[in-house]
């Protein structure tokens, strides 16, 4: 009997810890949710505006381009991969870990892309073109993946709802 209630006490311990750490998620995710992605979205949309400017059918000249990569986009690109980074420095949930860093590899791979753009302007090199746009598609696939990571976070603890 008295084995019997020393686990009963136990398993109560337990869920109750249970309840505690899916708390500290949940709370974890919500911050992240609420300001760390909202102040690393306004400085990815203020880089990808600047690369917007210059490309597709904004572009106007290599000079054009590559003045607003060194001057504003690579500048930028670095100081989202410098944020993203200190920010995996202070999360100690392991699920958020995972997911941030699936953005931390987004910004690293875009911004080794401009480097690579701004090579293959300078040297008129199309293997640098193609290596550029080979990591432009792996950021936009990391950038995938951490939407769909994140919302499944959100999905777990029920933000949505709130």
């Amino acid at each position: 009997m008295k084995k019997l209630c020393s686990i009963g006490i136990l398993c109560a311990l337990l869920l109750g810890m249970a309840g505690c750490v899916d708390k500290e998620a949940k709370e974890a995710v919500k911050t992240y949710v609420d300001t760390t992605s909202v102040s690393l979205k306004e400085q990815e949309q203020r880089m990808l505006a600047s690369y917007s400017s210059v490309i597709g059918m904004n572009y106007k000249d290599d000079n054009t381009l590559c003045m607003e990569l060194v001057t504003n986009t690579i500048p930028m690109a670095d100081g989202l991969v410098g944020a993203a980074s200190v920010i995996t420095e202070t999360i100690t949930n392991e699920e958020l870990l995972e997911v941030h860093e699936l953005y931390v590899s987004y910004a690293t791979e875009f911004v080794d892309a401009l480097r690579l753009l701004l090579k293959a302007v300078d040297e008129q090199d199309e293997t640098y073109t193609r290596a550029a746009n080979e990591k432009l598609g792996n950021a936009d696939t990391y950038a995938k993946e951490f939407r769909a990571g994140l919302q499944e976070l959100k999905e777990k603890y029920k933000l949505e709802e709130e």
